[in-house]
C-alpha cells in the first residue's frame, strides 16, 4: 500500500512539473519569445537603415568617393523599398494580456 501511495505521489509531482513546460499559452511572455514575420521585417528594416546611416557618415568623413557613395546608396535603397512596403502591409503581432 505504501508503494502504491509513493507511486501516485511521484506521478503527481512529475505531472505538476512537466505540464507547464509543454503547455502553449498566448501570454505576454510567449509573445515576446515567438518571433513573427513582422519582427523579422522590422529587424531587417532597422539593419538597412543603420547601414545607410553608416554609409552617410563614411561619405561625410571622406572615406568614399561620390560615385561609390551614389552606387552603394542606390543599392541599399533598392533593398529597403520591398522591406518597407511589406512592413506597411503587415500588422504587428497581437499580444493578449492575462
Amino acid at each position: 500500500m505504501l508503494y502504491l501511495f509513493c507511486g501516485f505521489l511521484s506521478g503527481a509531482v512529475l505531472a505538476a512539473i512537466c505540464v507547464p513546460l509543454f503547455r502553449k499559452e498566448e501570454t505576454l511572455e510567449s509573445a515576446i519569445i515567438e518571433e513573427t514575420e513582422w519582427d523579422l521585417l522590422q529587424r531587417k528594416k532597422e539593419v538597412i537603415l543603420g547601414n545607410i546611416q553608416d554609409l552617410d557618415f563614411e561619405y561625410k568623413c571622406g572615406k568614399l568617393s561620390s560615385d561609390d557613395y551614389q552606387k552603394i546608396r542606390a543599392e541599399m535603397n533598392r533593398k529597403r523599398r520591398p522591406c518597407l512596403s511589406k512592413s506597411k502591409n503587415s500588422n504587428p503581432p497581437k499580444i493578449s494580456t492575462p
